[in-house]
């Protein structure tokens, strides 16, 4: 009686395992398969969406920087002695990537190759180093004084003048070739059974 229960229990521990075998070839899963580097391009989107912004680069930088305010204006004319202006000295921090929720993954037919298509390098942050924000020359015009929008607007174009300058000097491009050795290295980790691309869209 004990082995006529122990053979039907086989018998459906079988069924069990077969029937499910039958529903993952449906649904195309594999289901015997072993091997844990199996590659899942929703997997792959998930891990990438983890990333989320994935900095490339980070520009450091520090000088001098010059702001001029202009002089009080009556009737479309300068008065004179009222120009304003200043020369402040700073450090700042220009984090340079991409938005990894824009990217997109494929994989080709024979599943061995994985093309991740990703936005271009942009801006991520930039900050000042308060700390080292000194005013070196201030020089404030009869009844037009430095205020503080002034240095808010300053800081501003400032920012914005950084940020044309590295572009022109290529370091966007240079932080386009770290972020897709960084990905290729580490997708080609984490999925070694695949060959990994990245192109800019």
């Amino acid at each position: 009686m004990k082995k006529a229960k122990r053979i039907l229990t086989l018998i459906i521990m079988i069924a069990v395992f077969l029937a499910g075998a039958v529903v993952a070839d449906v649904l195309n899963i594999n289901y015997f398969s072993n091997d844990e580097n199996r590659v899942s391009v929703d997997q792959m989107k998930v891990d990438i969406i983890e990333i989320s912004e994935m900095a490339a680069l980070q520009y450091n930088y520090e000088d001098d920087f010059e702001y001029d305010g202009g002089s009080l204006k009556f009737l479309g004319k300068d008065v004179p002695f009222t120009d304003k202006s200043m020369t402040v000295f700073y450090k700042g921090i220009v984090k340079i990537g991409t938005d990894m929720e824009k990217a997109d993954v494929s994989m080709n037919a024979a599943g061995n190759k994985v093309t991740i298509s990703v936005p271009h390098s942009v801006v991520l942050s930039h900050e000042i180093d308060e700390d080292s924000f000194q005013v070196i020359d201030l020089d404030n015009g009869l009844f037009n004084r430095v205020k503080l929008e002034d240095d808010t607007e300053f800081r501003k174009e400032q920012k914005a003048a950084v940020e044309k300058k590295i572009r022109e000097d290529g370091v966007f491009e240079e932080a386009d070739n770290n972020l897709e050795s960084q990905l290729i290295k580490y997708f080609e980790m984490a999925y070694p059974n695949v060959k990994v691309e990245v192109v800019f869209k």
